[in-house]
C-alpha cells in the first residue's frame, strides 16, 4: 500500500521541455496548435515554455520530444498567427530551429537504447534521442535494413527512413568563403 501524500507521478525537470517549446515557438508554431496537439491547455504550455513550472509529467515530456520530432521535419508555418508567435518569442529572446540537430542538447539513457536494440523490454517508451540512437545502433552497426529496424524497436518504418535520410543530409559545413578540401 502507498501512504497517504507519498506518491507522486513520475516527473521529470521541465527545462528542457520548456526549451524545446520555445523553439517551436520561435519557429512559427502557436500555443494553440501545440496545446491542441499535446492535448493539453494552452495555458499549461505557455506556462512550461515561459519557465513557471519546475517540472513536468515524464508522459508530457516524451509527448513534447516526439511532437518537436515530427515538426522538425516540417517546414516553419506561415501566417499571421505565426507570424505572431515569432515576434512573441524574439521578445523573449528564444531563438527558432538551427540546422544542428537538438539530440546533441539531450542525455541519451544507453540502457535503455541497449534493451530496444536487443528486443528486449526497455522499462519506458524510447525518447526521441534515445529513438535515434537505437535506429543508429541497428542500421549501422547491425547493418540490418529500415525495414528491419523499424520491426526490431517497433517502431514505424517511415520514422526510421526519415531518420537515416536526416542523418545523410546532415554534410560537414563549410564556411562561405572557404575552400572545401576534396579527397
Amino acid at each position: 500500500a502507498i501512504a497517504y501524500g507519498c506518491w507522486q507521478p513520475s516527473l521529470v525537470d521541465a527545462e528542457p521541455v520548456a526549451e524545446l517549446l520555445r523553439t517551436l515557438v520561435a519557429t512559427g508554431w502557436t500555443f494553440t496548435y501545440l496545446a491542441e496537439r499535446l492535448e493539453r491547455r494552452i495555458m499549461t504550455v505557455s506556462a512550461i515554455a515561459h519557465g513557471e513550472r519546475d517540472r513536468v509529467s515524464d508522459d508530457l515530456a516524451v509527448a513534447v520530444s516526439d511532437l518537436y520530432d515530427e515538426l522538425f521535419t516540417y517546414p516553419a508555418p506561415t501566417g499571421r498567427a505565426a507570424t505572431y508567435a515569432r515576434r512573441t518569442a524574439a521578445r523573449h529572446g528564444w531563438r527558432p530551429i538551427v540546422d544542428e540537430p537538438w539530440r546533441s542538447l539531450v542525455d541519451v539513457d544507453e540502457v535503455v537504447v541497449h534493451r530496444a536494440v536487443r528486443q528486449e523490454d526497455p522499462g519506458r517508451k524510447l525518447g526521441v534521442a534515445e529513438r535515434g540512437a537505437a535506429i543508429d545502433h541497428v542500421v549501422r552497426v547491425s547493418r540490418r535494413n529500415q525495414v528491419d529496424a523499424a520491426r526490431v524497436l517497433g517502431i514505424n518504418v517511415r520514422t526510421v527512413m526519415r531518420h537515416v535520410h536526416r542523418d545523410r543530409a546532415e554534410p560537414d559545413a563549410v564556411e562561405p568563403g572557404k575552400a572545401q578540401l576534396v579527397r
